[in-house]
């Protein structure tokens, strides 16, 4: 895989030796002479490569995001309602671009179930990507979203079953750069809106259980088809 160019701590080089007198006049003017000063260059040199090993670097021509951070689930994933499940659709997207951007799909993964195939198919081509090459992806856009929940305003539902929601929502896909073995491979523009339909699974938190695609532009009828 492809890596950024970053700067790293360097620490071999040390200062040049100093002659006996200047030894001398040093111990005269330390007291005791014990150890570097704080002035040391070498030692500011790389207190400041360390502080640049963890900045973050954002995905390029140059390689792939560095120390990038990964996207903060919003607290309504956690709460089986319309707000969570929503907040857990959009969320999910979130990922798809950090997982594009970094290489990282551990957290796409964490909030798919595992019967998703298109989740899978999403962490799959990244995986395969990395081997020699890297996304460089814009942020998707959710444009309209609708929310139908089920298990949990059903009185006939069992406590224990798990929450469901069904999400109708039009989505305009970011425009991307693929590169492989340290070349750009192929780009694509910015999607036009494509309408899909998303099961979300509650279990702790939500989760994509599937995503489905329904169409281009206009939604037939009400949200959810007048159902």
């Amino acid at each position: 895989m492809q890596n950024a160019p970053h700067l790293c701590a360097d620490g071999s080089e040390n200062p040049d030796a100093a002659s006996p007198s200047e030894v001398s006049d040093r111990e005269a003017a330390e007291g005791d002479g014990q150890g570097a000063s704080s002035s040391d260059p070498a030692a500011e040199d790389s207190e400041v490569n360390d502080s640049d090993d963890t900045t973050p670097v954002p995905a390029s021509s140059e390689g792939p995001a560095q120390n990038w951070p990964v996207p903060d689930p919003p607290d309504e994933i956690y709460d089986p309602t319309e707000e969570g499940a929503e907040a857990a659709l959009r969320y999910w997207w979130e990922l798809r671009v950090y997982a594009r951007n970094t290489g990282d799909t551990e957290p796409l993964e964490e909030f798919s179930d595992e019967a998703c195939e298109v989740c899978e198919a999403q962490t799959d081509q990244v995986r395969t990507l990395y081997e020699s090459g890297w996304y460089v992806q814009e942020p998707d856009n959710i444009v309209d979203l609708w929310v139908r929940p089920f298990a949990w305003d059903s009185a006939e539902v069992d406590a224990e079953a798990e929450a469901e929601a069904v999400v109708l929502f039009r989505l305009v896909s970011g425009s991307f750069d693929v590169y492989w073995e340290g070349a750009l491979d192929g780009s694509e523009p910015e999607s036009n809106e494509a309408v899909l339909s998303s099961l979300l699974l509650f279990d702790e938190h939500w989760r994509i259980g599937e995503h489905v695609y329904v169409g281009q532009d206009e939604i037939a009828g009400t949200p959810l088809g007048d159902e």
